[in-house]
């Protein structure tokens, strides 16, 4: 490639047009636009290039450009802003003289929409918003780990990308540090400011910070609301503690645990009532094998209700069966000619329960990996839980059933126990998981 010769026809990669036509420039301070101009503040927002770059200058306003204070205000805010290095936080560069415009900050460039604009043309789904929240909750906890306290969050504060989607916090105008003694007094823009900034009862902390993230992320996205309710509390020490703690609320899942828990009590209250209940109906039935489970392998009803771990460890370990232990099955049974089958095999009814509260947790540990698949729809999860039921119904059944016991009507109330039982293990498992 030489010349104007920008590319040719064999399919080379080049640019389209003379290098000429680049912008380059030689070094010096060109195609300086406004973009910024605070109608209350002392400080003007400039975009330009140097050396084929687009940089952000902010500089004072003319009026205040031999004003000892705000020159102070600005060194402070470029001290603050080029400690902070974090792929979420527009980046301080330089502080410099520019021709015509005097001292300026300069910083990266951001291409793209104030999060204020992008909410408003881009109307962001759930997923999005929630992609935002957790990078500004990044950002904002990246500042108080190095002692640096923001205190002026806000929609134009942070810009979002226009490749990506990244979030860019910017504007330290306004911060404050643990280590300056100077511009300590409160400060804020009206409708974002943590109260107790506006009665002067603090000078801003994580707190205040976390009220005005709250006050965003409301404004954000609807389901978000909740979240951002508790940032905002009026008293401070009602609000979340920390930035980490916020996240943590967003991403927790207690909450859709919970709707899976009304979902499944929901199917298995409607399914009881179509069930047909009696002994012929279940004859027709498909049955599911029953697994050998060891009659001595209990849960102690106490050791349940007290000890988490236990409980936990039970869910996501599947039941065993020792081999050294004499185990319940149908081919141990005599037939059902013989009376009293159940005593004369040294098997009872407290046995037969337990052994259905075991099966139980079991199969409620696989439907609980299930409804908590995040690639599953709504009403894949819908049939997922109606699956469930059934197949604890049927699994019941098939325990007594394999027991032999004489007579229908004591075999439908051990079944209906048995059944009670396993429900009532279900739901202190899940109690215990939340």
């Amino acid at each position: 490639m030489s010349g104007n010769k920008q590319y040719d026809e064999n399919g080379e990669s080049g640019f389209f047009a003379s290098l000429d036509e680049s912008g380059f420039g030689d070094g010096e301070w060109s195609h300086i636009e406004e973009v910024h101009c605070s109608n209350h503040g002392m400080t003007l927002v400039y975009k330009a290039q140097h050396y084929g770059k687009l940089f952000a200058l902010k500089c004072l306003k003319p009026e205040y450009q031999d004003d000892v204070n705000a020159i102070a205000l600005l060194e402070k805010e470029f001290d603050i802003g080029f400690n902070l290095r974090h792929k979420n936080i527009a980046s301080t560069l330089d502080f410099t003289h520019v021709a015509t415009l005097g001292k300026c900050v300069v910083m990266e460039w951001v291409d793209g929409d104030t999060l204020e604009d992008y909410v408003r043309n881009h109307e962001p789904s759930k997923n999005q918003a929630k992609s935002i929240a957790l990078q500004l909750c990044d950002a904002v906890e990246f500042l108080h780990s190095h002692q640096v306290i923001h205190r002026d969050l806000k929609p134009l504060n942070v810009m979002i990308s226009a490749v990506g989607e990244q979030v860019k916090l910017l504007d330290f105008g306004l911060s404050d540090a643990s280590r300056f003694t100077s511009f300590k007094q409160p400060a804020g823009t009206l409708g974002y400011v943590a109260p107790e900034l506006l009665t002067g009862e603090s000078n801003g902390d994580v707190r205040s910070d976390i009220y005005s993230l709250g006050v965003m992320l409301k404004k954000l996205h609807p389901s978000l609301a909740k979240v951002a309710r508790r940032c905002t509390t009026e008293n401070p020490d009602d609000r979340y503690q920390s930035v980490s703690q916020v996240r943590k609320a967003l991403t927790d899942r207690k909450g859709k645990w919970w709707w899976g828990v009304a979902l499944l009590l929901a199917v298995i209250a409607i399914v009881l009532l179509l069930l047909p209940r009696n002994s012929e109906s279940k004859k027709n039935r498909v049955l599911f094998p029953a697994d050998s489970v060891s009659v001595n392998e209990k849960i102690d009803k106490d050791t349940f209700e007290t000890n988490k771990e236990l409980i936990q460890n039970t869910l996501e370990t599947p039941v065993h069966t020792p081999t050294n232990e004499k185990t319940l099955s149908a081919n141990e049974l005599p037939n059902k000619q013989t009376t009293n089958v159940v005593n004369q095999n040294n098997v009872n009814e407290l046995e037969l329960i337990d052994r259905a509260k075991s099966m139980a947790l079991k199969l409620f540990a696989e439907y609980k990996n299930t409804i908590e698949d995040k690639n599953l729809s709504d009403i894949e999860k819908a049939k997922a839980s109606r699956q469930f039921s059934l197949e604890l119904e049927v699994m019941v059944h098939k325990i007594i059933e394999d027991a032999h016991i004489e007579g229908s009507e004591e075999s439908k109330q051990l079944e209906a126990k048995a059944l009670a039982a396993a429900r009532s293990v279900i739901k202190k498992a899940i109690e215990v998981d939340n």
